[in-house]
């Protein structure tokens, strides 16, 4: 096809070179046999003298330079038909050569080819693109490629990008949907927004985490304010996810100071207890001490929870001397809560022992209960006695009765001479170490 295209603009060139010439040279050089003005015979041949009949100056007055600079000029017009057929050459292979990499087998080398896209997404690019998306083997593993694709189409048509992700299946529509929004967002927010709310009906918008996550590039209160305007529920989650990871990499002042000012309490609730963890992994005495000095309330228990939580994973005993050490509140009760699920896997001994310090009540229902549920399949019995020390009746009536489907589905195991079944996904088992009762 190539070939016939080039064969095909050298001939047009050709053409309108012998048709130019001929067109102005026929003002000159009449028909053979035509009769002259001057009454002479003209001889056969375009360039014959004229018998006769003295040479008088062209009517047109064009001559070798005349007929030298027509030459030249249809040589140009040529070369640049010549130049136009190579170009498309060029970019036809191109073309094949982006469509290859972006069906290779070889991942890095797809990514690389579908990030090229990114960078220039123009008609043919994207058609490839979608071309070879479609081709790519069914699952998780093609995403990456799906995020560029529908990133680098909203620079150019994100209306029309989310009418093609809207024809995916459910988990790739979302992946989809969330990458032409957020590019969207960024370049043209209220846009994004209006498109959202005329595609959804009710508050807890599912496309509103995308926009969010693009619009805070450029307008970090803007998106703030539309999170804070989510209800409650998942796609709120997802948003303040994406927000506090964004805040985060601006530094943990910035982030703790954001966390602060949200106005909604679940939020940030959550956005503390986040940060909290945060802390907690480059400095667990830093983490501690932000989470000490906060006011009694929910904030302040969820951040020791994370805290007491993260610590008790590397150092239960010191995690419980930190817990100790806070005022007996129901924040304290929350970070024994998870000190005991860590530590009773680890030596459900050592923290019988530690809850045995302190007398029974409502502050240590939820420790107790944590002890019962990490330690009811490697010794059910002892955990029924700590679980009828739990004050709060309900509670109690509760833990007792699925301690008790332990001891039954146990005894019923070994009537059948099968083996007990662990649920506690191997992190304790049969025969480790005694613990008291609770006193």
């Amino acid at each position: 096809m190539s070939n016939k295209i080039l064969i095909t603009s050298i001939w047009a060139a050709s053409v309108a070179l012998a048709y130019w010439l001929g067109l102005e040279g026929g003002s000159e050089f009449p028909a053979s046999n035509e009769k002259s003005k001057g009454g002479g015979e003209i001889a056969s041949g375009p360039l014959s003298t004229v018998k006769n009949t003295p040479k008088s100056p062209s009517p047109t007055g064009l001559n070798a330079s005349t007929i030298g600079s027509r030459q030249e000029e249809v040589s140009k017009a040529l070369a640049s038909s010549l130049v136009t057929v190579d170009e498309r050459l060029e970019v036809e292979s191109k073309q094949k050569s982006l469509l290859k990499r972006l069906r290779s087998g070889n991942p890095v080398e797809r990514l690389a080819a579908f990030t090229e896209v990114l960078n220039d997404p123009t008609s043919a690019n994207l058609s490839s693109a979608i071309d070879a998306y479609k081709a790519l083997p069914e699952g998780h593993t093609r995403f990456s490629e799906l995020r560029l694709l529908t990133y680098a189409w909203s620079q150019v048509d994100p209306a029309g990008a989310l009418e093609w992700v809207g024809q995916l299946e459910r988990f790739e529509k979302h992946i989809g949907s969330s990458s032409v929004l957020d590019a969207w967002s960024r370049n043209d927010p209220n846009a994004a927004i209006e498109w959202a709310k005329s595609n959804y009906e009710g508050d807890d918008n599912p496309y509103f985490p995308g926009i969010i996550s693009g619009m805070a590039e450029k307008d970090f209160a803007g998106a703030t304010q539309l999170m804070e305007s989510m209800p409650y529920g998942r796609n709120r989650g997802r948003a303040a996810s994406m927000m506090l990871e964004k805040v985060w990499n601006k530094g943990e002042d910035a982030a703790v100071n954001w966390a602060n000012e949200l106005e909604s309490d679940s939020l940030k609730e959550f956005a503390v207890g986040r940060l909290a963890e945060k802390i907690a992994r480059e400095d667990l005495d830093r983490a501690a001490g932000w989470a000490g000095r906060m006011e009694e309330g929910e904030i302040k228990r969820r951040a020791v929870e994370s805290v007491a939580d993260h610590w008790a994973e590397k150092d239960p005993v010191a995690a419980a001397e930190w817990v100790d050490g806070l005022p007996k509140v129901a924040s304290r009760s929350e970070g024994m809560q998870d000190v005991v699920r860590e530590w009773a896997r680890k030596d459900p001994a050592a923290t019988a022992e530690w809850l045995n310090k302190y007398p029974a009540g409502v502050e240590m229902d939820k420790p107790v209960e944590a002890f019962v549920r990490s330690v009811a399949q490697t010794d059910p019995q002892n955990a029924l006695t700590w679980a009828e020390s739990i004050s709060d009746e309900k509670r109690r009536e509760e833990v007792v009765k699925d301690v008790n489907r332990v001891i039954e589905r146990q005894q019923a195991a070994a009537a059948a001479g099968e083996a007990p079944r662990s649920d506690n996904r191997g992190r304790g088992g049969r025969g480790g170490p005694s613990f008291g009762s609770p006193r």
